[in-house]
């Protein structure tokens, strides 16, 4: 997995996903942005509360900004297994499924169309899609409502 996944430019861009200083970033996939987010940052809205995602290095986080980059996306997410929220997309992503343990905080692509948050942990066959930064482990299960049922999520960039 991620052996040239993402695609983009020819530079080396680092195992990490934590920075990318690379100048030519964002100069041909319109994920990036004069005065925003940085090109592997993707919103998360939950009624009037917001969080940040950082993309992994995978064609399905990069699918996903590029689809984003057109506009937001809106789905309802719903409880599932005591440790997960689980939205239809309603569109499919490149998946590239692997035995991954999944911790708090990690957002997955799962059968394709569904994206996964993680409230708790899980070991199954995902593509990841990034991570929720910032949160403690109770705010992310506070932020994503964790055991309250369905919400509305709501994807977006920066704009």
């Amino acid at each position: 997995a991620g052996d040239n996944a993402g695609g983009g430019t020819d530079t080396e861009q680092g195992g990490s996903g934590e920075s990318r200083p690379d100048p030519e970033q964002g100069s041909g996939g319109g994920t990036g942005g004069e005065g925003g987010a940085p090109a592997g940052t993707v919103y998360i809205t939950i009624g009037a509360n917001r969080a940040e995602m950082t993309l992994a290095d995978t064609a399905a986080a990069e699918a996903l900004a590029q689809r984003l980059a057109d506009g937001g996306v809106t789905f309802s997410a719903a409880d599932y297994g005591g440790f997960e929220k689980v939205g239809d997309l309603g569109f499919s992503l490149p998946a590239s499924d692997g035995h991954i343990a999944a911790e708090t905080g990690d957002v997955m692509l799962y059968l394709g169309d569904q994206i996964v948050f993680f409230y708790g942990n899980n070991t199954w066959s995902y593509t990841r899609i990034g991570r929720i930064e910032g949160l403690s482990r109770e705010q992310l299960r506070d932020f994503l409502c964790a055991g309250q049922g369905e919400v509305r999520v709501a994807l977006g960039l920066a704009g």
